[in-house]
C-alpha cells in the first residue's frame, strides 16, 4: 500500500491519502494521532510539505509513526520548505523566485520571507495550515536519523504542488 500525508489531491489511484480531513481514505492528524495501520504494513510514504504544519515539538513522534506502519525497506518521500533559502532572501533583502502571494503590487522581500516562513491561514480552519517548525538540509536529516531512517538522500521527486526553489526533498528507508 502507498500512502500520501496531507494532500487532498491523490497521486494517482494507487496511493490512499491520510488527512484531517475529507476527502482523505483515513482521517487522523499526523503529529497528534497514531496513524491509522499496523506495524510494518505500508510500502511508500509521501509527504509533500505537510511535515512543517506539525509543532516543532511534535516532530520526532511524527517521523516515529512513519517509521513504524513503514515495512522493512519501505520508502518516505519528504518535502519542507528548505529555511536555508528563506534566510538568503532574508540576508539579500532580494526575492529569487516570482512566488508573490499577497505581495503581488509591493515585491516585498520580507512579505516573501513571512509567507514562505508561516504560511497562510484558511477560512474556518483556525491555525492548521500555518507553518510550526522549518527545517534545513542538516537538521531534517537529523530529525529522519533519529526516527531510524537509513540511506537518506537529499533529493526527491516532487509528485503533487511543486514549491519551486524554496523546496527541500529527501527519500529516506526503513
Amino acid at each position: 500500500m502507498k500512502i500520501e500525508i496531507g494532500s487532498n489531491k491523490r497521486i494517482d489511484d494507487t496511493w490512499k491519502l491520510v488527512g484531517a480531513v475529507e476527502p482523505s481514505d483515513y482521517i487522523c492528524i499526523w503529529g497528534d494521532d497514531l496513524l491509522p495501520f499496523k506495524d510494518n504494513t505500508i510500502d511508500h510514504i509521501y509527504a509533500s510539505h505537510v511535515l512543517e504544519h506539525i509543532y516543532w515539538y511534535k516532530t520526532d513522534f511524527a517521523l516515529s509513526e512513519v517509521f513504524r506502519v513503514l515495512k522493512p525497506k519501505g520508502i518516505f518521500e519528504v518535502h519542507v520548505p528548505d529555511f536555508k533559502i528563506i534566510l538568503k532572501v532574508y540576508n539579500t533583502k532580494k526575492m529569487i523566485d516570482g512566488w508573490r502571494r499577497y505581495n503581488e503590487e509591493t515585491n516585498d522581500y520580507m512579505k516573501w520571507v513571512n509567507g514562505r516562513l508561516f504560511a497562510y491561514n484558511r477560512e474556518g480552519h483556525g491555525d492548521f495550515y500555518s507553518h510550526k517548525c522549518c527545517f534545513d538540509e542538516e537538521y531534517l536529516e537529523k530529525c529522519l536519523r533519529i526516527a531510524g531512517f537509513k540511506n537518506i538522500k537529499h533529493e526527491a521527486e516532487v509528485r503533487g504542488a511543486d514549491h519551486g526553489i524554496v523546496d527541500l526533498g529527501m527519500t529516506c528507508i526503513k
